[in-house]
């Protein structure tokens, strides 16, 4: 954790845990658990192979092996979408050690079957606040050159993609990222189609 953070532990952030409904069904919003790590690796594979791709484990994808120490004992956080059935959604955040009030974004991936129903921006929201509570005021992250429409739910909400282009050869086959930037403090996600378990709309919370 850098200097002076005001990263607030676990046990303190807010809504650790969130219960949503959607469609007559119940779905949980949560910190990541070590039984979670095999579908989280299912999840983001199944996402790699819409592009003819697959997850590559022994480099790009390593930190799937050991998901707590690289996010959350590196001071950031992992949360997960899941019902009783499945785990469908996950998003995380780390410090950004090239500025001290900086974050950056890591791990949005959402299932084919769940796009276009509130929940990538459910999960975007979640990283914001998250962020905001930690005490950062910007977010920078990199993103596959590929994830078309995810690019223009960024921009959509506040997020500048800049010139930078880098390549990567880290994983199964080459590919190209973007790199976005973002002010938390500014950043606007329309309201999602969830609404908490007692019926109330959760209009702060957005994603996909």
């Amino acid at each position: 954790m850098r200097p002076g953070s005001r990263y607030r532990p676990a046990s303190e952030s807010p809504r650790q845990h969130e219960t949503l409904q959607a469609g007559g069904a119940t779905f949980r919003l949560r910190p990541f658990q070590s039984e979670d790590a095999t579908a989280v690796i299912r999840l983001i594979d199944s996402v790699y192979q819409e592009y003819g791709d697959r997850i590559c484990l022994e480099n790009a994808d390593r930190d799937l092996l050991e998901i707590d120490r690289a996010y959350v004992q590196a001071g950031g956080s992992f949360f997960v979408l899941a019902d009783d059935q499945e785990l469908f959604g996950c998003h995380a955040v780390l410090p950004w050690m090239q500025r001290p009030n900086g974050c950056t974004f890591r791990r949005l991936y959402l299932h084919s079957s769940r796009r276009g129903q509130g929940w990538g921006r459910i999960l975007m929201r979640r990283a914001i606040d998250w962020a905001l509570a930690a005490g950062y005021e910007q977010v920078e992250f990199w993103s596959d050159t590929r994830f078309t429409t995810a690019h223009k739910f960024f921009e959509k909400i506040g997020f500048q993609r800049q010139e930078a282009i880098r390549p990567m050869d880290d994983g199964w086959v080459r590919y190209h990222e973007y790199l976005f930037r973002g002010e938390l403090g500014t950043l606007h996600v329309a309201g999602d189609r969830a609404v908490g378990t007692d019926g109330t709309a959760r209009s702060r919370q957005r994603p996909g």
